[in-house]
């Protein structure tokens, strides 16, 4: 009695009792002290760490354009379920300002749905139902330079045709000639053969559609 009095218990209970008392008061303030806002959303970042690891590309605009384009339909049809999504997930205000500070591409990457959302309405309010756009963009007018650049390439590629085209006569009229020498024919046959085959392959281009549009006339009469 004399020892717990010197210590300014009166007695043993009274001892256990503080000592209770300095415990749970110690409990309490570690169970509502203030926690480290890392601690507190780690796991929530940890799952959103992982959704980014195994989809980069709800980053890439290239993606969520051509997403947009391909899913239009479907992304319209859950236009509510999207936005109410998008609602739920701003609800905790604490954990979104921590988002956007401490990791802004997981932020980015939350909201991959919402962007895709509003590229579909977009895709959708510019283009007709069989897919073509309603506002085509005006052409580009040609500066000087151009036109004249796209005048010579154009001469260019005549001229090539021409010469393809010659080429292929000649190469014709080649092998007719050597076709004329496998046969026995008399000087007179073989000269006059060998004119109708000449002018035949070296007529002009356009005699040659002309003479299949009539034979082609001639047979379906």
């Amino acid at each position: 009695m004399e020892a717990n009095k010197s210590v300014g218990f009166p007695d043993a209970h009274a001892r256990v009792r503080f000592i209770y008392a300095q415990q749970l008061q110690v409990f309490l303030d570690m169970e509502y002290a203030p926690r480290d806002a890392h601690e507190v959303y780690q796991e929530r970042v940890r799952e959103l760490e992982l959704q980014y690891a195994a989809c980069p590309h709800y980053l890439q605009s290239d993606f969520l354009e051509n997403h947009a384009r391909k899913h239009t339909a479907d992304l319209l049809a859950r236009k509510d379920e999207i936005l109410q999504g998008w609602v739920s997930f701003h609800e905790d205000v604490e954990f979104v300002d921590h988002l956007k500070q401490q990791f802004p591409h997981l932020y980015l990457m939350s909201k991959w749905e919402v962007v895709t959302l509003a590229l579909a309405e977009k895709h959708e309010a510019a283009t007709r139902d069989d897919g073509t756009p309603i506002n085509e963009p005006p052409k580009k007018k040609l500066t000087p330079e151009e036109w004249r650049a796209k005048q010579v390439r154009r001469q260019q590629v005549k001229i090539e045709d021409k010469i393809a085209f010659a080429k292929a006569r000649l190469e014709s009229l080649t092998k007719a000639r050597q076709l004329l020498d496998e046969y026995d024919l008399d000087e007179l046959n073989l000269g006059e053969m060998e004119q109708e085959l000449t002018a035949d392959i070296l007529a002009p281009e356009e005699e040659d559609c002309h003479l299949t549009h009539k034979s082609v006339l001639g047979q379906r009469s």
